[in-house]
């Protein structure tokens, strides 16, 4: 994977936290599915990007097991597209 750069401070982004919930809400504001991903750090002005997000999503909100596995992760990132 390629080394995230911070334009703002023009230095290389570190690995803050793997694996982390990445959770997709719809235009209605409904959540849809769950991916992993990882947390980039920059450790001169602190700002965070996610990237390497899975292929596969973790689950689906059509998978009869949605519900529960939104409440297995009580820590998500929230992306609203």
């Amino acid at each position: 994977m390629p080394q995230p750069i911070c334009v703002t401070c023009e230095r290389e982004m570190r690995p803050e936290k793997n694996g982390a919930i990445v959770e997709y809400f719809d235009e209605d504001l409904q959540s849809y599915k769950l991916l992993s991903g990882d947390i980039w750090k920059c450790n001169m002005c602190g700002r965070e990007i996610v990237c390497g997000l899975s292929r596969s999503p973790l689950s689906e909100r059509w998978h009869l097991d949605y519900a529960e596995k939104l409440a297995s992760y009580p820590e998500r990132i929230k992306v609203f597209v």
